[in-house]
């Protein structure tokens, strides 16, 4: 599934084809999953700009109206010609008339979700986004050291989108990996030195991963079509039995949190005698 680096990447990429003119014809494939009538309705409403909240693409119209897109596992938002055939599984087409552009979204598994908020207000009462964590790239050391102090695995609370936005199953790996800190680690053992450690480890990956155009494991690609580059720069994640870069031991793959999990069993050592910090 698409992390914060990936869902950024197709939002830096869409942003840059921001049509100027109305929606002049709205396809639907997939009704029963997408609610129909509203998102007909956006007929005639001039785009705006494209935001990211957590891993949601949020769609922004000049009457206030927001189209938000969560990828799923194989979504994908993307700038094509309006004369260009929709590929097969798309299940979403915006057409932009005189601009002579199309937005398609495309999902084979059919995963992902599209809906369409009447205002900024309902988006942010909705549930689903109203219980979002803050941003990893936006949050204070202070504030994610208070966010942290909690008996839960630390892989766990990364996981949590209601504790911070924008981690998977990559992005976490490689996280507590370059921080030194087994997943299975209790979030509140750890001191300040691991804290500050894996703030930075995050701040710095997401960085890198958002600049390389995200990591392509097996259906993600960017807005243009290309796939990501971050995932030949991974140092632990969906590396089983190769030697650690770092110190050459095998790396292993656990199943912590309910969740695949990769580790160095040397450069990460579950300790269970580090006081609560």
């Amino acid at each position: 599934m698409p992390e914060l680096p990936e869902v950024q990447t197709i939002v830096q990429g869409l942003k840059r084809f921001v049509p100027q003119t109305p929606v002049s014809r709205v396809r639907l494939k997939q009704t029963k999953k997408f609610a129909s009538r509203p998102i007909a309705s956006l007929l005639g409403a001039k785009m705006l700009r494209i935001t990211r909240r957590g891993k949601n693409i949020l769609i922004w119209f000049e009457d206030g109206r927001c189209l938000a897109v969560h990828l799923g596992m194989t979504g994908q938002l993307y700038w094509t010609r309006a004369s260009c055939r929709p590929e097969r599984h798309t299940h979403l087409r915006l057409e932009f008339g005189r601009s002579k552009q199309a937005l398609h979204f495309r999902d084979v598994r059919r995963f992902g979700r599209v809906k369409l908020y009447p205002s900024k207000a309902r988006l942010l009462a909705d549930p689903a986004m109203a219980k979002l964590g803050p941003e990893p790239l936006g949050i204070s050391l202070p504030h994610f050291k208070e966010l942290l102090g909690r008996r839960r695995m630390t892989k766990a609370l990364l996981l949590d989108q209601s504790v911070i936005v924008g981690f998977g199953n990559i992005y976490s790996d490689e996280s507590l990996f370059a921080a030194r800190i087994h997943p299975a680690q209790p979030a509140a053992s750890l001191d300040k030195l691991a804290v500050a450690r894996l703030y930075r480890a995050m701040r710095r990956i997401f960085k890198q991963a958002i600049a390389a155009g995200g990591s392509t494991i097996r259906d993600f690609r960017r807005s243009d079509g290309k796939p990501g580059e971050f995932q030949t720069r991974l140092k632990v994640y969906q590396r089983t039995g190769k030697k650690c870069l770092r110190c050459r031991t095998r790396i292993e793959r656990l199943i912590i949190a309910g969740r695949s999990t990769h580790i160095c069993p040397v450069c990460q050592a579950l300790d269970s005698s580090k006081p609560r910090w």
